[in-house]
């Protein structure tokens, strides 16, 4: 039971906990971010680096697509097993899971790798034979990622139940700062090849690290007898079906962009690493700090304390992230000539970039309460509402590019983006009201 003075104090610590946790993701980004810039100089805007962020999208969006669905279906299964049947209940069911996933995403990269020459023409519309070709090798030679990613997001969900954020927070900056050393070496003559070289070095790293550190506190136990995994794997398809739907606006939008003038691609993937570095970190803030607090209130029916969370942190993040989007929208230009505008990139890239950039930032706000609404959705176990929302916006996106493309090119694609989000964030809003409501109304 949750006495009131231990919910005082950890309500009134959640603030602190949110600014540690954005503050590590704040450092992990800047990796993310400094590797983008010196791409950037290094490689432009042109058909070699439209290439290489083509060939990467599927493998990209795999990976993150499986590993960012695990941790919420699986930390609290391992919590509860471990409140029930101590740690060897959780290390059981670490394990069974773990042993099911490697297999799986092992085959789904034996059958994408066996597929690249059947995929690429249609995530490369308008690419000549060198340039598909080329597409293909950098897309096998990534394919792997899903298979570690997906393992390496195992063992983060047991790092966090321990507590362990630093390293969970810290370590998706491995592979930028690999990407940075090498294209600033004398490797990076070989071109966008390095650049595929260093994410996949980097998610090796990655997965070694993390997985010596959580091995000495979650060191494997074969499962004396079957673990039940089937409210895991229920929660876990519901949420995968829900971001498949949500993260596949980038791969939809970058594949129609690559239909548009050449640099369309890239210009979109660097007008939108400030909007995506943002709403990253305060994703990270919202997972680490509020989700867990929210979880043990839901669990025992505090729902008036929990309207209260919801409520401070929709407008510290609303009031937060309108003032970003307004600096943003504001000097937009002028930032993106400091942070790129040099090398190969040239005045011409700033000023598309620029735009693409202000268009994608007026999704920030949205983005980031959107976030708060789906994690507080799931919290209390409205997963399909999220996958409905998220399908219904896959949807309003497409139909808003083909509206916006035309007249507009690759801006249009990013505002049709920002609308989207905005209407998703207003659908999943009403949503959660609607439920917080019918809890008030019917707790004794």
């Amino acid at each position: 039971m949750i006495t009131k003075r231990r919910g005082r104090s950890t309500t009134s610590g959640l603030l602190a906990a949110t600014v540690v946790g954005s503050g590590l993701a704040l450092l992990s980004n800047l990796a993310l971010f400094w590797r983008e810039v010196v791409s950037a100089a290094a490689f432009g805007i042109g058909l070699d680096l439209d290439t290489f962020i083509l060939a990467s999208l599927l493998p990209i969006f795999l990976s993150g697509l499986f590993a960012n669905s695990i941790a919420p279906a699986l930390i609290p299964a391992l919590a509860q097993h471990r409140k029930s049947e101590g740690a060897d209940g959780a290390r059981r069911l670490l394990t069974a899971v773990h042993v099911r996933i490697v297999p799986a995403s092992l085959l789904l990269c034996l059958a994408l790798w066996s597929s690249a020459e059947l995929l690429l023409p249609i995530l490369c519309q308008n690419c000549g034979p060198g340039r598909l070709a080329k597409a293909t090798n950098l897309f096998q030679l990534l394919v792997p990622l899903c298979a570690i990613q997906l393992s390496s997001a195992v063992w983060k969900a047991a790092l966090t139940l321990e507590g362990n954020l630093v390293l969970v927070t810290i370590s998706p900056a491995f592979a930028p700062l690999i990407g940075v050393a090498l294209i600033s070496s004398p490797l990076g003559s070989l071109g966008v090849d390095i650049l595929a070289w260093s994410l996949l070095l980097g998610a090796m790293v990655e997965w070694l690290v993390l997985a010596s550190v959580a091995r000495h506190t979650h060191t494997p136990v074969r499962p004396p007898s079957p673990v039940p995994l089937g409210s895991i794997a229920r929660n876990y398809g519901t949420l995968l079906l829900a971001a498949t739907c949500t993260t596949s606006v980038w791969l939809i939008d970058s594949s129609m962009a690559s239909g548009l003038a050449a640099g369309s691609v890239a210009a979109l993937t660097f007008g939108g690493k400030i909007v995506t570095f943002g709403v990253g970190i305060a994703g990270i803030g919202i997972s680490q700090a509020v989700m867990p607090v929210a979880v043990e209130l839901a669990a025992h029916n505090h729902w008036w304390r929990m309207r209260h969370l919801i409520l401070r942190y929709s407008l510290i993040l609303g009031c937060g992230s309108c003032t970003a989007t307004v600096v943003l929208m504001t000097a937009s230009e002028e930032i993106t000539r400091l942070l790129y505008e040099r090398g190969a990139f040239g005045e011409k890239a700033t000023q598309t970039v620029a735009a693409v950039q202000f268009a994608l930032a007026a999704q920030i706000p949205f983005h980031v309460l959107g976030v708060l609404f789906v994690r507080m959705l799931s919290v209390l176990q409205e997963n399909r509402k999220v996958l409905v929302i998220a399908a219904l916006g896959t949807v309003l996106n497409i139909g808003l590019n083909l509206v916006l493309m035309p007249r507009w090119g690759v801006v249009g694609i990013a505002a049709a983006t920002s609308v989207m989000f905005a209407a998703t964030c207003v659908a999943s809003g009403w949503c959660l009201r609607a439920r917080m409501e019918h809890l008030l109304a019917t707790a004794p």
